[in-house]
């Protein structure tokens, strides 16, 4: 069975195989993840009514 690698550095764990990525690259990748999450939630929440707070209220 052959397999695509598709990365200058990987690491062989019997079948799979282990992708190595600088850590600022894995914090990138997390952090646009997050936002895509946080996208879909307001996307989701948009057409919902708005409600007036007064911050002094709080």
């Amino acid at each position: 069975m052959t397999t695509r690698i598709l990365t200058e550095d990987a690491v062989s764990i019997s079948e799979p195989a282990f992708y190595c990525i600088p850590a600022k690259t894995y914090e990138f990748m997390m952090d646009h993840i997050e936002d895509l999450e946080l996208l879909a939630i307001v996307e989701q929440r948009k057409n919902e009514p708005s409600v007036k707070v007064n911050l002094n209220d709080l």
